[in-house]
Parts: structure tokens; sequence; C-alpha cells
């Protein structure tokens, strides 16, 4: 993880600091011919660095075969598991996470409207939730069952 120093920054410009890491980052990796080998993050507290066949749909597709294992039934593309994240824009930290390849992608962040598959979390009077409100509020209208 690259992160810029943080003594006495606002969040915004800690945020602005790591994209213009993440910029540099991109443009070293295409210099180099690595662009398809690593890939950037951007969670706007720092920059994480990782390969390519290391990112979170990995993560999602072990979790699919050990459910599978234990009788679970999954479709190909896993849509029975959700997937929560906020920053599912391009070079964010959750764009692999939530690129609707595997799972089914939530964003209690940020939205990107032409993206269809990608779900926001609504409350009951039709409001937008987010982070980790979100999260919990999504959480508590889920059931679960030991396997």
């Amino acid at each position: 993880i690259l992160r810029p120093l943080q003594m006495n920054k606002s969040a915004d410009e800690i945020a602005v600091e790591c994209e213009q890491i993440q910029n540099i980052g991109i443009k070293m990796l295409k210099e180099h011919g690595l662009d398809d080998e690593i890939r950037l993050g951007n969670s706007s507290l720092g920059v994480i660095l990782y390969g390519a066949e290391s990112d979170k749909d990995r993560g999602v597709a072990e979790f699919g075969k050990l459910l599978a294992a234990r009788g679970v039934a999954l479709s190909d593309d896993l849509r029975e598991i959700i997937l929560f994240g906020d920053r599912p824009v391009r070079y964010g930290n959750d764009a692999y996470f939530l690129n609707g390849k595997l799972g089914r992608p939530v964003s209690v962040g940020e939205n990107i409207p032409e993206r269809e598959d990608l779900i926001s979390v609504i409350d009951e009077k039709g409001e937008r939730l987010m982070g980790p409100i979100a999260t919990a509020y999504l959480l508590r209208q889920l059931s679960f069952k030991t396997l």
C-alpha cells in the first residue's frame, strides 16, 4: 500500500494525493508493459498494488468452490454471493471486486448509473444509503443459515 504523508491533512487532500500517486503508478506500469500483470486500486486513503491474479475476484471464486463443496447450489457467475464495496469506479479499490463478473455487486459508496448490475442499497423510504449505514441495513435484511 502506498500512502501519502497524512500529517495534518484533510481527507480531501489525502484523496487528491492518492489520485496523483495512482496516476504516476499507472503510467509507470504502462511504460514497463506491466499494466496487465499488476493492478492499482485507490481507496482515497492509499493506493493498493496487487497482482492481476490475486484480486478479490479470485477470493469470490474460491469461496464459491467452498460453498459448492458444502452442497450449496450456485450459478456459474456466483450471483448468490453478495459483494459489498464503496469504490467500484475505474481504478477504485473495489473496481475489480465489483466488476460484475462474479457475485452480486452492491455499492455502498459511489454509484455508476450506467451499470445495471451494480446495486445500491435503498431503504423502505426509497432513500439511497451509503457507507457502514448501508452495509448494516442490508445485513439486517438478510437471513443466514449454517452450512
